[in-house]
C-alpha cells in the first residue's frame, strides 16, 4: 500500500513532463484515440445491441411478467456494459500501445537513458511483444473476474467485495501494461515482465488506478480516457521505476 501511495504522488510530476518536454506526444496519441472513439461508439456499441436483440427476442418474452422482463434487461445491460469496458480496454492497449511505448521511452530519455534509434523492425517487435503482454494480462484478469462473479453469485453478500476486487485487478492490469514498456527496455520477456509487475503490486496499482478511473466512465472511456489516462500512466510508470532505482542505469 505504501508503494501504491508513493506512486500516486508521482502523477503530478508526470503531468509536468507531459505539459513540457513530452507535450508533442499528445498529437499521435490523440489521433489514435479518435480511432478508438469510433470503435467504442460504433463497433462495440453495434455488437452490444446485436447481442441484446439476440438474447431478448420480443416474441418470446411477450407473455412474461413485467418484473422478470425488466430484471433480464437490466442484467443484460450490466453484462454488456462490463463487456464493453473490458473489450475497450484491450483494444486500447493494442492500438495505442506503440504510441504509449514511445512516450514511455521519451520519458526515460528525459531522465537520462540513452535514446534508441527508430526502426520499423523495432516497432513491429515491440507491437508483437505488446500483444503477448496484453494476452497474459487479459487471461489473468478474466480468470480473477470470473472467479469473483462466481463467488458473488454463490454468496450475494460478498458482491460488493468481489466487485471491488475485480476492479482492483483491472487497475493492476493497466499499471502492469504501462510498466511492461519499462521491463521490455530492461530485457525482460512478456511473461517475466508480468511476474515483475506482480512482484511490484503496489507500484502497478499506483500507476493503474488513475488510468482505470479514466476508463471506467462509459463515455470518457471511449474519448478522453485512452489519451489522458494512457499518457499519464506511461509517464508515471517510468518515474516510479527509475526513482526507485537511482543508482541503476536505464537499460535500452
Amino acid at each position: 500500500m505504501r508503494n501504491a501511495l508513493r506512486t500516486l504522488r508521482l502523477h503530478r510530476a508526470a503531468w509536468q513532463l507531459l505539459g513540457g518536454p513530452l507535450a508533442l506526444w499528445f498529437l499521435p496519441a490523440a489521433l489514435v484515440t479518435l480511432v478508438l472513439s469510433a470503435l467504442g461508439w460504433w463497433g462495440i456499441g453495434a455488437l452490444a445491441v446485436h447481442l441484446a436483440d439476440h438474447w431478448l427476442p420480443e416474441e418470446e418474452w411477450r407473455h412474461a411478467p413485467g418484473w422478470l422482463v425488466n430484471l433480464v434487461k437490466v442484467s443484460i445491460w450490466m453484462a454488456l456494459l462490463v463487456l464493453k469496458l473490458k473489450v475497450t480496454k484491450y483494444i486500447m492497449l493494442l492500438l495505442l500501445g506503440p504510441v504509449l511505448g514511445m512516450v514511455s521511452e521519451a520519458a526515460d530519455v528525459h531522465l537520462g537513458a540513452n535514446p534508441v534509434s527508430f526502426s520499423w523492425r523495432l516497432l513491429v517487435k515491440n507491437a508483437w511483444r505488446g500483444m503477448h503482454a496484453v494476452f497474459w494480462m487479459a487471461c489473468l484478469e478474466m480468470v480473477v473476474g470470473l472467479s469473483c462473479w462466481a463467488v458473488a453469485w454463490a454468496i450475494p453478500l460478498l458482491s460488493p467485495l468481489m466487485l471491488a476486487l475485480s476492479w482492483t485487478v483491472g487497475a493492476w492490469a493497466y499499471g502492469a501494461a504501462m510498466l511492461d514498456y519499462v521491463w521490455e527496455r530492461e530485457g525482460l520477456g512478456a511473461k517475466a515482465g508480468l511476474v515483475r509487475s506482480v512482484e511490484h503490486l503496489g507500484v502497478a496499482l499506483g500507476v493503474g488506478v488513475p488510468f482505470s478511473i479514466w476508463m471506467s466512465v462509459p463515455v470518457v472511456a471511449w474519448t478522453l480516457g485512452p489519451l489522458m489516462g494512457g499518457m499519464g500512466a506511461a509517464t508515471v510508470a517510468v518515474l516510479a521505476v527509475r526513482r526507485a532505482q537511482p543508482a541503476s542505469p536505464a537499460t535500452t
